[in-house]
């Protein structure tokens, strides 16, 4: 065949045909995300949209501070601060504890904790049922393919039951991972 013989169609007829599939792509997109919605609904009694915290939930005490953004003396706030600093009030400064050891905000976020605890006691099958999909879909013991720098060989491994991936390095002899791994 002759490729000079082939001619595209026009512009518009190609921008059309985007057009109506994304219609209809978006379309089903509404669709799907609607049941899904209707299937929580009747199979849980939860709405997508229904917030966890509400009105009788515990509320934080609000304790006016003003803050200060930019430079500030006696601060070390970066190469090249805002001059003049900029002020807002935050009511909430109070919770900021860096130390995390203010008897105050722990015992604030114990009691949003439990409430949290109260609200979402009815979702226990749904979380199991998310997290057995989303462990039936990996491989939870597992070690990625070793890779060199240096006069080591790199990698990581997963083991089942732990949360974090675990990494290791093993001596390269002659081009090829050998001997005893050592945990990083």
């Amino acid at each position: 065949r002759d490729l000079a013989m082939l001619t595209l169609p026009p512009k518009e007829v190609v921008v059309d045909a985007v057009r109506d599939n994304a219609k209809v792509l978006t379309a089903a997109g509404i669709a799907g995300v609607g049941g899904w919605m209707m299937y929580r609904y009747w199979t849980y009694g939860v709405s997508i949209f229904q917030p966890v915290y509400t009105k009788d939930g515990p509320k934080p005490k609000k304790e006016d501070r003003v803050v200060l953004f930019g430079k500030v003396e006696g601060q070390n706030r970066g190469p090249n601060p805002m001059d003049p600093p900029r002020q807002t009030v935050d009511p909430y400064y109070w919770m900021r504890d860096d130390k995390r050891s203010a008897r105050s905000v722990i015992t604030h976020l114990n009691r949003e904790n439990a409430y949290f605890e109260a609200q979402t006691r009815g979702l226990s099958k749904l979380k199991k049922e998310i997290y057995n999909e989303f462990v039936s879909h990996i491989k939870e013991t597992d070690e990625n393919v070793p890779h060199p720098h240096g006069p080591f060989f790199y990698y990581t491994r997963t083991v089942k039951g732990l949360s974090y991936k675990i990494h290791c390095r093993k001596r390269s002899v002659g081009g090829h991972p050998a001997g005893a791994e050592h945990v990083v």
